[in-house]
């Protein structure tokens, strides 16, 4: 069984992989060249799918460079690794070639959203995500204190 879903996936991504599954035969996981783990769930009858979103780096990289053009600010774009598996929803980070970061959320669709921050502090300060109340009240002090600056 081992052998037939690594035999699936690597045609499905088109890199090696080694799947082990769990004694229980409930689980398994495909290991990548780059110890990236892919997490298998088994169904009853032999059938088996990947536990979340296969999401390939390559076309998000593309689009992101394609974003960073068209505002002006062409760079490369890394995004590692290769392959992931993701929760719907869930935000990635590719790095920019000048230090930025580009924030990628990945809908349970396939589709992406893209939040660059440019330079390096503002991608810090994106790295940690506040609770949204949190980023509510800052966004409202901010906002406040720009108004009293105004008058």
């Amino acid at each position: 069984m081992e052998r037939a879903i690594a035999q699936q996936l690597r045609t499905r991504i088109g890199l090696a992989l080694r799947v082990i599954c769990l004694p229980d035969a409930k689980r398994c996981r495909g290991i990548l060249p780059d110890r990236v783990e892919l997490p298998i769930v088994l169904g009853p009858r032999g059938e088996w799918q990947i536990d979340g979103l296969l999401v390939h780096s390559a076309p998000i990289a593309i689009h992101v460079r394609a974003v960073l053009a068209d505002l002006g600010a062409p760079q490369e774009v890394r995004c590692v690794p290769a392959v992931r598996v993701v929760a719907a929803d869930q935000r990635i980070a590719c790095a920019l070639q000048r230090g930025g970061t580009a924030f990628v959320t990945v809908a349970a669709d396939g589709s992406f959203a893209v939040e660059l921050a440019l330079d390096v502090a503002a991608g810090s300060a994106r790295t940690v995500e506040a609770p949204d109340r949190e980023l509510d009240s800052q966004s409202r002090a901010l906002e406040t204190d720009e108004a009293e600056a105004a008058e």
